[in-house]
């Protein structure tokens, strides 16, 4: 596979690195405190503590009850992911770390770290701060929400529908490519990525089901950690049918952002804000939603500002549905990131096995 095909494919669980051994000795044996805090302290073979995949050592028993009262703050960021590919990547070398802002990142390459290392900010993906709009703001984007509401099904087919699906096929340097998403409201969602070529077949998959999650590599399971279910979660707000039903029901904060031109197609726009994640969407005269901007990852894994424009607009069971996405990253056309969307599906039947957790 080409090295730029296997750069988009690892947000799929395609990175080069294996799955880290069970229990891997974390950071070279490094005391993980000390380490975020600056300093590099041999820890100590009885005082060991085991989290995850890794094993900690520490130099006192003091930092070692730090570690165990707050590990999300001291162990490997990400499940062990790598940081320059992201949480949806394959597992970097726990021996591979760099320590910036007090948190430990690993990483599948010295490439991927020395990435990481000039410019981090870019591999991140900071919550969004809530919104504090006035009233007026939250006027005009309940006006707005309505009108898409209404647009798209209205609130009742919005606040029904149990599940989805799409699928996309196209061929590119000699393969086939096939994507697949299924959802089952309210928590379980699949997406495949398999790639094809002659009579070889590279199958990759990851599912959310509830607080749970699983990459599934070529029928090999490994268990999704919480930095990866984040991002998928915040991979379907970015999509108008599941950020209107959200809106919907409750809980976000919807407010007017005034207008604006996006891809050439003049919106009025909303900020839809919900867990610490926030998408502008743009609705068009029709009611419909044309646009949407985020910060969100690019071509080249790191994060940049995202804008899409939704055309070829079809209604299925009730719901109106975009079937082609183009877009653009930091300006620049991003045809990684356009989608023309086959086998539209509102409320079909969907195979429960494909959305069960492997075992």
């Amino acid at each position: 596979m080409t090295t730029r095909l296997a750069s988009r494919m690892s947000l799929f669980v395609l990175a080069a690195a294996a799955a880290a051994p069970a229990q891997a000795l974390a950071v070279k044996g490094l005391d993980p405190v000390a380490l975020c805090n600056g300093q590099e302290v041999a820890g100590q073979r009885d005082l060991a503590v085991r989290h995850g995949a890794y094993v900690y050592q520490f130099a006192t028993a003091a930092n070692a009850a730090a570690f165990q009262a707050a590990p999300q703050r001291y162990a490997i960021q990400w499940d062990g992911a790598c940081a320059r590919m992201g949480p949806l990547s394959g597992t970097g070398d726990a021996e591979r770390f760099l320590v910036y802002d007090g948190r430990i990142y690993i990483f599948a390459s010295d490439a991927c770290r020395d990435g990481f290392r000039k410019n981090p900010e870019l591999f991140l993906d900071p919550d969004a701060p809530k919104p504090e709009p006035d009233a007026e703001a939250v006027a005009a984007g309940a006006r707005l929400l309505e009108r898409a509401v209404a647009s798209h099904g209205g609130r009742e087919r919005l606040l029904a529908w149990r599940s989805y699906r799409h699928d996309r096929e196209f061929e590119k340097n000699g393969m086939t490519e096939q994507h697949r998403l299924l959802c089952v409201w309210p928590d379980r969602m699949r997406r495949d990525h398999d790639v094809l070529q002659g009579d070889k077949a590279w199958r990759y998959a990851r599912l959310l089901t509830g607080a749970e999650g699983a990459f599934v590599d070529n029928g090999k399971p490994r268990p999704m950690g919480d930095a990866a279910r984040r991002e998928s979660q915040r991979d379907l707000l970015h999509e108008p049918l599941f950020a209107l039903r959200l809106a919907s029901g409750g809980g976000a904060i919807v407010c007017g952002r005034g207008t604006n031109t996006v891809g050439g197609i003049a919106v009025e726009e909303f900020e839809l804000w919900l867990a610490a994640c926030s998408v502008v969407f743009g609705v068009d005269a029709e009611g419909r939603v044309r646009t949407a901007r985020y910060r969100g990852r690019g071509p080249g894994l790191w994060f940049g500002a995202v804008e899409c424009v939704f055309d070829d607009f079809t209604t299925v069971g009730g719901l109106l549905l975009p079937q082609s996405v183009r877009a653009t990253f930091d300006g620049k056309d991003a045809p990684g990131l356009a989608e023309r969307r086959q086998h539209l599906e509102v409320d079909g039947t969907i195979d429960p096995k494909l959305l069960e957790l492997p075992r």
